[in-house]
């Protein structure tokens, strides 16, 4: 089988680099010999194309900046299709980089889709919303074959588009992280891309804030990736809370930072407005840590509410805050959910997802008459 991948994201983009990106190599390393794949990404600076045995990886469009890097691979990616000749199209589909079929092709091909994001069109992007609203609109109707990774949005589409075929498998973790020594200190953790509407960075910026008030000597450490404009953004609030001292900005760790911020936290934090899936608090549940996460779709596969993880609405300074309190005061409720975070997260690993996405894959390759038409 010859896989071209088409995915915006990679793990080392400052501009995108989630978990579809992780997932996307994750795939190679379970993919048999003769098998082989092409993964075609985003630019960015200092990018460069390789091989490596079954995979090839080739960065297509410009690296100027994020809007015309997003731009150029939108209507770049879809000419290695006629380079590659694969025997099937993976496409992990973003409304921001939509990579679009008006046409029946011979290549069956497969959509992954993390998320749908509605109404957070809007309210992220305000009268621009429209384009990612309309991009993501087309581009489920552009596909028959559609991984989601979360139960919720996989009965959302199947009821909406019936005579489509929805398969749910979802996002794993790296096992290494079980190895980790879960150690205990004062920092808050949040990890993974800055964004700071996505992710609720100023909710949670806001909601420690008025923790420092009432609990001393807590810190919050900020982890993950994003573009300089972000970052500028996310310090300004820093300094406009006077948190300076209390908080700790990290950017572009390596794996091996990742899993001792991830071991030695005192419990992470994810107040995201929407997601996929919560891959970072799946990693944080392997190193034995308690979880506060907002209550939305797909993260709340994540974790399991009063288990190993405190629920919150999406949005409230208020019940962030007092969730941060409670795991800093209840010491007996958060070493119980410590206990828990680990069990809760061994039935999640790549090594599954990787079987099981390859598995439908060959499913669809067997199968013409899901040949992809519009």
């Amino acid at each position: 089988m010859k896989i071209l991948y088409l995915i915006y994201d990679d793990v080392n983009n400052p501009w995108c680099g989630g978990g579809g990106s992780v997932r996307a190599i994750e795939l190679t390393k379970s993919l048999p010999h003769p098998d082989k794949i092409t993964i075609v990404t985003g630019n960015y600076p200092y990018a460069k194309n390789y091989e490596e045995g079954n995979l090839k990886v080739i960065r297509s469009g410009s690296d100027k900046s994020n809007l015309i890097s997003r731009l150029t691979f939108a209507f770049s990616a879809k000419r290695y299709i006629n380079i590659e000749n694969p025997d099937i199209i993976i496409v992990s589909f973003s409304e921001l980089t939509p990579i679009l079929f008006f046409k029946k092709t011979k290549t069956p091909r497969v959509a992954i889709m993390h998320h749908i994001l509605g109404k957070h069109s809007f309210k992220k992007f305000k009268i621009l919303g429209f384009i990612p609203h309309l991009t993501q609109y087309l581009g489920v109707r552009s596909y028959n074959n559609i991984i989601v990774v979360s139960r919720e949005l996989e009965e959302r589409l199947k009821n909406r588009f019936p005579h489509k075929r929805v398969i749910f498998i979802p996002n794993g973790i790296d096992t290494k992280l079980f190895m980790a020594k879960p150690e205990s200190s004062e920092n808050i953790l949040f990890l993974g891309r800055l964004d700071i509407y996505m992710k609720g960075l100023d909710i949670l910026l806001a909601a420690f804030a008025k923790l420092t008030k009432d609990v001393h000597n807590v810190k919050l450490q900020i982890a993950g990736r994003g573009s300089i404009k972000i970052v500028q953004r996310i310090e300004k609030m820093i300094f406009n809370l006077q948190l300076n001292e209390n908080v700790q900005l990290l950017l572009n760790i390596d794996e091996q930072t990742k899993s001792e911020l991830l071991s030695k936290c005192l419990f992470f934090c994810m107040p995201s407005r929407y997601e996929g899936w919560g891959i970072a608090a799946v990693e944080a549940a392997a190193c034995s840590k308690a979880i506060i996460a907002t209550n939305i779709p797909g993260l709340r596969e994540a974790v399991r509410n009063n288990y190993n993880a405190i629920l919150i609405k999406p949005n409230s300074i208020e019940e962030l805050y007092a969730a941060m309190k409670a795991l800093i005061i209840d010491e007996d409720k958060r070493k119980k959910f410590e206990i828990n975070s680990r069990k809760w997260a061994d039935k999640f690993n790549w090594e599954n997802t990787s079987r099981d996405e390859l598995s439908f894959y060959r499913e669809v390759l067997s199968n013409k008459k899901h040949t992809e038409h519009t």
